[in-house]
């Protein structure tokens, strides 16, 4: 049986976390399998027991600790066994930040942690087995990094604006924060989240329409497009498409359980 569970941070801890995930299970089976939806953050994933896989055309099962970096297009998860993974949905660019990492050119569709500190902290969450023990023990290694209170920096102000107003805004729009040229800021933009700007916006607009899709059953394309901000039907379709892997009818249709639990909507 698979159960996940998600958890939303203390105010202490939301400059880091946008959300504590778990999935448990004791499949011993075939596996399940379905699409992992690109999303707009980064993880930090934590694997205590069997380790999930990515299936391509060379199934790949992940490392028990790794980074999972923002994809552009879904990928297909397995899960097979007995799993035990604690999933901390992070900013993307106050992880790499406080870790001090250069996410530019690292491997997709994950990021091979390296870190003696991460590495500890494996060691100490998977002797505790509650997810609130788990919780509490992560937010304390994180605040130690920290000497009071963390200062977003112009790169973490940009990013809220592009996930807080993906709908509402645009590119033009979202550089005038930055006290700094173009090519800098998307240079910079690039290392602390491993993607540009232009498709972090996109892949948070898709994310966001789809969240609004799934909660409303909404499949008129007329008051997606008003509330998405999307200029015509033909555009909106294509960067679903490119997204997601399908069309928003098909997504709609054939979206599972499964595939919310993995991709972290609830």
């Amino acid at each position: 049986m698979l159960k996940a569970d998600f958890y939303y941070p203390q105010p202490n801890m939301q400059w880091l976390v946008s959300r504590f995930e778990t999935i448990k299970s004791d499949i011993n089976e075939d596996c399940l399998s379905d699409s992992f939806i690109p999303r707009p953050d980064i993880a930090l994933v934590f694997n205590f027991k069997d380790n999930p896989e990515i299936r391509s055309n060379d199934s790949m099962k992940l490392p028990c600790l790794l980074i999972a970096s923002i994809t552009e297009k879904p990928l297909n998860l397995c899960i097979r066994g007995e799993i035990d993974s604690f999933i901390i949905m992070c900013k993307p660019t106050v992880l790499t930040r406080i870790l001090e990492m250069d996410i530019a050119n690292q491997p997709f569709p994950y990021i091979p942690v390296v870190n003696e500190s991460l590495l500890n902290l494996w060691h100490n969450l998977s002797n505790n087995k509650s997810d609130s023990e788990r919780i509490n023990i992560f937010s304390k290694h994180f605040l130690s990094f920290i000497d009071s209170k963390y200062s977003p920096d112009y790169i973490d102000n940009i990013y809220e604006e592009i996930i807080q107003n993906c709908l509402n805004t645009n590119i033009c729009e979202i550089a005038k924060i930055a006290d700094c040229s173009i090519s800098c800021l998307q240079r910079n933009f690039l290392k602390r989240t491993g993607v540009s700007m232009i498709r972090m916006l996109r892949i948070a607009r898709i994310y966001t329409v789809f969240n609004i899709m799934i909660s409303n059953n909404d499949l008129k394309y007329q008051n997606i497009l008003q509330r998405s901000n999307y200029y015509d039907q033909a555009h909106f379709i294509k960067d679903f498409r490119q997204i997601t892997g399908k069309s928003p009818r098909k997504f709609i249709k054939e979206n599972t359980d499964l595939c919310k639990i993995i991709s972290g909507i609830n």
